[in-house]
């Protein structure tokens, strides 16, 4: 696992959560786990606690052994209606299938003031492998500096360790989204 953030000074409790379960080099998640509506930004130490709580009730309803890195999108300063989240990760956590609708009702899920879902996937062949790459976005309208609020998922069957991941991203990143300026947001 991987991620790369917003470099603004002030950061929501979900960033500082995101890092903290990314320091480990050989850091592996079970997935993400995001709500729309509330950013839980400058909610103090109760959204501290608010996102640790998103990963690990994501953690228990899915079962999978490793933490959920946690994103929360929406309006700034108001705690989090926990008992919604935790209802709605229950909810997301028994309907989880290899179905792509999944994956396209993610895509909508995490809209806010976006028109339209963003949404890819690619498909290569390395070595008789069939990799592929899917990722879903959301917001561009708050985009500078470097990512500000703007929540991008990938995910990918390659075996790479945290590093080369890491790396990937960082220049990927650098090469598009940091590079992004919309109307000087």
């Amino acid at each position: 696992a991987a991620g790369v953030f917003t470099l603004n000074d002030v950061c929501a409790a979900p960033v500082h959560v995101c890092k903290q379960i990314l320091t480990s080099p050989t850091a592996k998640i079970g997935g993400f786990v995001a709500n729309s509506g509330n950013a839980n930004a400058a909610t103090g130490e109760q959204g501290m606690i608010d996102a640790k709580e998103m990963s690990a009730t994501s953690q228990l309803e899915t079962g999978i052994g490793s933490p959920f890195v946690v994103c929360s999108t929406g309006r700034i300063g108001r705690k989090l209606p926990m008992g919604k989240i935790k209802a709605g990760i229950a909810a997301a956590a028994a309907a989880l299938n290899e179905d792509s609708q999944n994956s396209l009702d993610s895509a909508d899920a995490i809209l806010t003031s976006d028109t339209r879902r963003k949404c890819a996937t690619a498909q290569f062949t390395y070595k008789t492998k069939t990799i592929t790459v899917a990722g879903i976005a959301k917001g561009a309208g708050m985009i500078e500096p470097n990512m500000a609020t703007m929540l991008a998922f990938l995910a990918t069957n390659i075996d790479a360790d945290n590093s080369a991941l890491k790396n990937a991203l960082t220049q990927a990143s650098n090469k598009t989204f940091n590079r992004i300026s919309i109307d000087g947001d």
